[in-house]
């Protein structure tokens, strides 16, 4: 248990801080006392034979998962007026040399834990034209190196997409 003043402190300290963009020891810090909210963006790209997906190899020096694979993701800030707003983010941060056919597509929620915290995901899926210069996976065959709580999201995606494709190809 805290004592009253040190968390009276605490939220006069907070109080000054400006919403937006923070510090990762901020971040972090926050997101160990909250549920974050994240927009998670699955790439898809369907081949003749196969749907691929689109994974980043996260930094060495990643404070969580270093060098593992991931999903297009971030967190939802406070200054985010909608979720338009977040979509276009991801896409210039993360997909700019990606060209999208379709979506994003919402596809559902996860709520489960992850390193840093409790999290809320919003799953989506895009629709990509091919990009040889980008790591593309078999989706029927992912990896090992997948950030482990993103498998059930990649697989919901999949999931999705196809009975999407069916529904409207069929």
């Amino acid at each position: 248990m805290n004592p009253p003043e040190t968390e009276s402190g605490l939220a006069k300290l907070l109080d000054e801080i400006e919403p937006g963009y923070y510090s990762d020891a901020l971040f972090h810090s926050l997101l160990r006392l909250v549920v974050s909210t994240t927009f998670v963006l699955i790439p898809l790209w369907k081949k003749p034979s196969r749907l691929d997906v689109h994974l980043f190899k996260r930094d060495p020096d990643d404070l969580h998962y270093p060098k593992m694979l991931h999903p297009a993701g971030t967190v939802i800030r406070v200054t985010d007026h909608n979720l338009d707003i977040v979509f276009h983010r991801l896409v210039e941060k993360e997909l700019s040399k990606m060209k999208i056919k379709v979506g994003p597509i919402f596809v559902g929620v996860i709520f489960d834990e992850i390193k840093r915290g409790k999290e809320i995901s919003l799953i989506h899926w895009i629709e990509v034209e091919s990009n040889e210069d980008m790591d593309f996976y078999n989706t029927s065959a992912l990896p090992k190196d997948i950030i482990p709580t993103d498998i059930p999201r990649i697989e919901l995606a999949v999931k999705h997409y196809n009975k999407f494709n069916d529904k409207n190809n069929g």
